[in-house]
């Protein structure tokens, strides 16, 4: 689908398809994360639709992972209606990608059967009684894989998102 900084072709991506939209509704100091999420897109790859193995779980889990991305997206853009710069919302990167693969594997793990089994395939999820998160090594390899990533917020403003000026 597309391919991101050198790393392997990915299955979705949510980015913000409205900047000029998203930047009248910040410079207004009026914006909520519902209206913010209208200004973010998400986009899932074809083959993601119906795995052969896993069925719809992809999906589902994909719409859980790249959802927690459009939510802290719009968490951040409602944030820069402030002029303290001090109250704008950030995330790292690794912080965002950890987040939004905890919650599509306490989805997997909730749901069990070829869920949980797609949860163990891609690491999420350990293969002991309980279905335990696969927390600290999920972060230990995305800190690594992110080191010197701009954060969330840097990437925002070079596509073009402008906080909230007094």
């Amino acid at each position: 689908m597309e391919r991101i900084a050198g790393q392997k072709e990915v299955s979705g991506i949510t980015y913000i398809s409205d900047v000029n939209g998203a930047n009248a509704a910040i410079a207004s100091g009026r914006l909520d994360r519902k209206t913010a999420m209208g200004f973010i897109t998400i986009v899932i790859a074809r083959e993601e639709l119906n795995h052969p193995k896993h069925g719809n779980a992809t999906l589902h889990g994909l719409l859980i992972h790249e959802g927690t991305h459009a939510q802290i997206r719009a968490d951040i853009l409602t944030s820069l209606t402030s002029t303290d710069s001090k109250k704008h919302q950030n995330e790292t990167w690794a912080n965002d990608e950890f987040r939004a693969r905890m919650a599509a594997a306490t989805y997997f793990r909730f749901r069990g059967n070829n869920y949980a089994d797609l949860g163990i395939d891609i690491k999420l999820l350990l293969n002991k009684p309980g279905l335990p998160l696969n927390e600290e090594a999920l972060k230990k390899s995305l800190v690594n894989q992110y080191k010197g990533h701009k954060t969330v917020l840097e990437i925002m403003k070079e596509k073009g998102i402008k906080p909230k000026t007094p």
